[in-house]
């Protein structure tokens, strides 16, 4: 009779550890299963946003995983809802683990493109902190990956 295995470690039928290295695969994979759940409900090719799982541990001697995704294709839509698919990918993963946060030690973005996409020039530095004037044309100041309500990533 086969033994299931939680993400958390535990061998359910009999209640035994599992090995460190199985345990690293097995979560690696929920965190893939998972992202690529986010992604394809969000019409996003999962090609586009590639989980990266490492190791990590902290100063006080505990270890988890740290999830790095990597935009492998640019598209202006997708810095203006990374936030959202992080929190859709948290969602998912406490749905599948609820102790994911016990193991997940962090998550963070890297831009890992193979062609460098046409990028605009940064706007003037005091462009992030004042204010537009009272009917003055605040496009300068309006994000330029703001996310439309027509989107297809909505």
């Amino acid at each position: 009779m086969a033994s299931k295995i939680d993400a958390s470690g535990i061998n359910n039928s009999q209640s035994m550890p599992v090995s460190g290295a199985a345990r690293f695969r097995l979560r690696k994979d929920l965190i893939r299963m998972c992202l690529r759940d986010v992604l394809l409900k969000a019409g996003i090719p999962t090609e586009w946003i590639v989980p990266e799982v490492l190791i990590a541990s902290s100063r006080n001697g505990t270890s988890g995983l740290h999830l790095r995704l990597r935009i492998m294709r640019w598209d202006d839509r997708l810095p203006g809802y990374a936030l959202v698919i992080q929190r859709q990918f948290e969602q998912r993963i406490l749905m599948m683990d609820p102790i994911a946060p016990e193991w997940i030690s962090g998550i963070s973005w890297q831009f890992a493109l193979d062609d460098e996409p046409d990028l605009p020039q940064l706007p003037h530095p005091s462009s992030w902190t004042r204010k537009p004037a009272p009917g003055a044309d605040s496009s300068a100041n309006t994000p330029m990956f703001q996310p439309s309500a027509n989107s297809p990533l909505q």
